[in-house]
Formats: structure tokens, C-alpha cells, sequence
């Protein structure tokens, strides 16, 4: 939760880099977590605003098991902002997002990431992630 502060935007970047650092040796250290297709969503934000990700994290690799649809892909490539954020919000529709799947958290946080509607994807973040203290 400490880090989805910084999406809130009570923390700056800096702190919240010390942060994540912090909370990955944590996890790092046990050897059976699993990181999910949240911890990806949440990792590719950090990533795509410039965090600085270690090097033995390949979160890049985890893409696999979570797909993102190829129309949906094509149309953040393509920059149709406008027509993507149609589809995505024909997905969520009027459900929350904390009621989604979190395979679509993933591919909803990842469009938003390539195409840089950091707004909403901050938005979708802070309420699909859950809030510890």
C-alpha cells in the first residue's frame, strides 16, 4: 500500500522508489511467492513512469502468461487513444475494477501504460489494487 501512494500522489517518486526496493528484497527472500498478474500490473506502472526495476526482476518475461488482446494492441500501437478507451471501458462496464479479473487488470493497466493515460490508469490501479496498512 505504500507504494500505491505514489499513484495517489501523496508520495514522490523518490520515496516511493526506496519503497519498492524495499518491499522487493522482502520478497525477493521468499522463495515460493508468485507474482501475480496484480504485482505485474503494478510493476509495469512503476516501470513506465521511470522506475528504475532490478535487473534480476524480468518482469518482462511474465507477459507471456498473461496475453493482452491483439485488437486491443494494435489499437494503442496505432495511438487511437479515444477508441481504445471506449473498448476499455466497454470491458469494465459498470463493474469496479476491484471486481475484475486480474489477468484484465493486467492488459488494462498495460494499454493505459503504452498509450500514457497515466490519469486513468492510476485511477484503475488505486482501485483494483488492494489498500493495506
Amino acid at each position: 500500500s505504500r507504494l500505491l501512494k505514489y499513484f495517489n500522489e501523496e508520495t514522490d517518486q523518490k520515496k516511493a522508489q526506496k519503497d519498492f526496493i524495499k518491499i522487493y528484497k522482502k520478497i525477493k527472500k521468499n522463495r515460493k511467492y508468485f507474482f501475480s498478474a496484480k504485482d505485474l500490473a503494478l510493476i509495469d506502472s512503476l516501470a513506465s513512469d521511470g522506475f528504475e526495476i532490478p535487473n534480476d526482476l524480468k518482469y518482462k518475461d511474465l507477459y507471456d502468461k498473461y496475453p493482452v488482446p491483439s485488437n486491443l494492441l494494435e489499437l494503442a500501437k496505432n495511438k487511437e487513444t479515444a477508441f481504445l478507451t471506449l473498448k476499455i471501458v466497454e470491458i469494465i462496464g459498470e463493474d469496479e475494477p476491484n471486481q475484475l479479473d486480474p489477468e484484465t487488470i493486467f492488459f488494462i493497466t498495460h494499454l493505459l501504460n503504452q498509450t500514457n493515460l497515466k490519469k486513468l490508469r492510476n485511477e484503475v490501479l488505486i482501485s483494483a489494487l488492494p489498500q493495506r496498512n
